[in-house]
């Protein structure tokens, strides 16, 4: 069975070059990948964030990985706008797509979060994330 990193390997030109924020996690949060533009946002470095659990760099109490992908098993995709703080203490608001990822078999593998910092209504949110997700899966 590939690894999540074999897995999104294909993806990462496209992870990498996204003005989107990207992060995945395995399914016990703890971090795999993250491209340039997450980490400018939260201002941390490669080393700071890959291999940490993402509730270490979310900044928020009440976040709980389990309770996401709980919900996620159920729902597959779910878009949230939170607020954050970075790695400088600078707070502000994103639109955060929560994509369970899943191998060949369909058995479930990691989480895709894509961060967008700023974006107009609802339907415009969705058409914007969806477009995502299906370039993150072509």
């Amino acid at each position: 069975m590939p690894s999540l990193l074999a897995y999104i390997q294909p993806a990462v030109v496209l992870y990498d070059l996204s003005k989107d924020g990207i992060m995945v996690t395995g399914l016990d949060g703890k971090i795999s990948y993250t491209n340039p533009a997450i980490r400018e946002l939260f201002g941390y470095s490669v080393e700071q964030v890959n291999g940490r659990f993402c509730t270490d760099l979310r900044h928020d109490p009440n976040f709980r990985f389990d309770k996401l992908l709980s919900e996620l098993s159920a729902h597959d995709n779910i878009i949230r706008v939170i607020n954050c703080s970075g790695n400088n203490g600078k707070n502000f608001t994103v639109t955060v797509n929560y994509t369970l990822l899943h191998n060949l078999n369909n058995e479930p593998i990691g989480v895709l979060f894509v961060f967008k910092e700023k974006i107009g209504l609802e339907e415009e949110r969705m058409q914007h994330f969806h477009h995502q997700i299906n370039l993150l899966k072509a």
